[in-house]
Order: structure tokens, then sequence, then C-alpha cells
């Protein structure tokens, strides 16, 4: 598997998790204390994605090289 695709899967699985986590702290199912936890795992997981977004764009692609060379 190449970086770009394991990097689509991990936003993939932290997305399904923001949404598993929004449905349990919305869920009136659910004891209060459960809801609370549920709803930092959601904040969590939005904090995540919004890092990962923000590496993105500073992240160079082999098609964008951008002159760095990796010392031994």
């Amino acid at each position: 598997m190449d970086y770009e695709k394991a990097w689509k899967d991990l936003k993939m699985r932290i997305d399904i998790s923001r949404w598993e986590s929004l449905r349990c702290a919305e869920s009136e199912d659910n004891k209060d204390n459960v809801r609370r936890y549920a709803k930092g795992g959601e904040i969590m997981a939005e904090t995540i994605l919004e890092y990962m977004s923000d590496v993105e764009k500073e992240m160079a692609t082999v098609r964008d090289d951008d002159g760095q060379k990796v010392i031994n």
C-alpha cells in the first residue's frame, strides 16, 4: 500500500469514528456520561481530520517535489 492510499484510508476510518461518536452522543438511549464521552470522541476526530487537512496542504508529493533531500 502506498502512502497516499494509507493516508486516505486513515482519514476515512477517523471520519467513520467521528460519525459513530456523533450518533452515540445524540442518542437519547445512552446515559449522560456515555453521551459526553462520545461527544469528546467526535470533537477529537474532528480535530485530527482538520490537522490532517492542514498537513495535506503542506505535503509535497512525488509529482510536486520541493527539492528536499533525505540525508542518511
